[in-house]
């Protein structure tokens, strides 16, 4: 016991006088060695790595100055702003705003698509209209024809006469104009060929007799002032 006690007192494991063992160079060599070895493929993929985040800063900073002028462009647009036509014919005169046969309104010009209103118009003109050829009128009996368009679009407000194949017709006219314009907006399933070929087989049946046009005009509508949401 006395020997077990000397042995602690040394401090042999523990004690204050421990000391690390004498080595020889080879040894203190080959130790070094293994302290600096660093395997293979962590060498490959620190290199990939540095690599990549090299290149991710090269990309960002060649799109950057683009995205952020884009960034101020879409900024800076003008924002879409609402014009109407006003409370008269000779408001929206001033304000640029022309008759539309299709929506019976006056409306801003850059608004009105011009494709469907020439359609619409030959149509109301042929010969083989009910109760003839412009069959718009002042009175419910069909006596007072309205001249012209121009006499049409100065009747705001005051009720206007017509067969109801000139209102179905001006209804299926309205079809194709929202198809028209849907085209520049976002792709419908229901595309212009479908809306037209159904427009022409209604129009077709509309070629016969309409027993609610066998005595007088049917419909009745008042010219109006509109307006359109423009750039």
């Amino acid at each position: 016991m006395a020997w077990f006690s000397s042995v602690l007192g040394k401090g042999m494991i523990c004690g204050s006088e421990y000391r690390h063992l004498p080595i020889d160079e080879d040894h203190a060599t080959d130790a070094s060695s293994r302290k600096a070895f660093i395997p293979w493929w962590r060498t490959k993929w620190a290199l990939f790595l540095a690599t990549v985040l090299s290149l991710s800063i090269i990309v960002v900073l060649a799109f950057l100055p683009s995205y952020i002028s884009r960034g101020f462009q879409v900024t800076n647009a003008p924002s879409p702003k609402y014009q109407h036509c006003g409370n008269s014919t000779t408001v929206a005169r001033s304000r640029g705003c022309q008759f539309d046969l299709v929506t019976y309104a006056w409306l801003p010009a850059s608004c009105i698509e011009q494709e469907t209103l020439a359609e619409f118009r030959n149509w109301l003109e042929g010969s083989e209209r009910a109760f003839g050829s412009w069959p718009f009128f002042a009175d419910r009996e069909g006596n007072e024809r309205i001249a012209d368009e121009q006499a049409l679009s100065e009747r705001v407000g005051v009720p206007t006469h017509s067969p109801q194949e000139e209102h179905l017709g001006h209804c299926i006219f309205l079809w194709r104009r929202l198809a028209r314009m849907a085209s520049t907006g976002p792709v419908l399933d229901i595309g212009l060929g479908h809306v037209h070929h159904c427009t022409e087989h209604l129009l077709d049946r509309l070629r016969g007799a309409n027993p609610l046009d066998s005595e007088r005009p049917h419909s009745v509508f008042e010219v109006g002032l509109g307006g359109c949401i423009t750039d």
